[in-house]
């Protein structure tokens, strides 16, 4: 892939990061561990995902640093190009870290990032979806279960959807039973892989 091939994702990447506000942040930016090689950020739409990312790229490198790029997989430029020749491309044009927003818009996402977080050593790669059921269905098939469970113990209609469900409590805010299903989400996760459930 040439330079000027890929100057179009370069280009968005560089304008997204300097119109990027640094005003507010989201509670959560201060407690993610950035430095971790390879980084998932999963949530509903809409709930600052990308902001987030974004906040982080300008505030660790700025806009046009060559170090690291942001990349949204619903960019029209991958209806006619692959992930992996991305990565391929800023890995070996000097870039240590790339940020993937919205990975579950690609097929097969989960071979993306294993693919390029085994074979290209010294990139950090963050990536995010707003899938949570399915990116978490990736992490271990007993999640799922955990989850439902957990929905059944906050005593929610039986004809909500899950994710309703587990915005739903009569005592206390969607945003604190949320905050609640990430923190068990990360948990399990983290349990997961101690296991070595990879």
């Amino acid at each position: 892939m040439n330079d000027n091939e890929i100057q179009m994702l370069i280009d968005s990447s560089d304008r997204l990061v300097s119109s990027t506000s640094l005003d507010f942040k989201r509670y959560l930016y201060p407690k993610i561990d950035w430095s971790e090689r390879l980084l998932c950020i999963k949530g509903p739409k809409g709930t600052g995902k990308t902001t987030l990312i974004l906040q982080h790229v300008k505030e660790t490198f700025g806009a046009g640093s060559g170090k690291a790029v942001y990349i949204a997989l619903d960019h029209i430029w991958f209806s006619n190009h692959q992930p992996i020749d991305a990565i391929e491309h800023f890995h070996s044009h000097g870039y240590t870290h790339v940020f993937i927003d919205e990975v579950h818009c690609y097929g097969d996402w989960s071979s993306l990032v294993k693919t390029a977080a085994d074979f290209y050593p010294g990139l950090n790669i963050a990536y995010s979806g707003s899938s949570i059921l399915k990116l978490s269905k990736e992490i271990g098939s007993g999640v799922i279960d955990d989850v439902r469970e957990k929905v059944d113990a906050l005593k929610a209609p039986r004809n909500m959807s899950v994710r309703t469900a587990l915005l739903y409590d009569g005592k206390l805010s969607p945003a604190v039973e949320a905050e609640r299903y990430f923190d068990f989400v990360l948990d399990a996760k983290s349990l997961l892989w101690n296991d070595g459930a990879r």
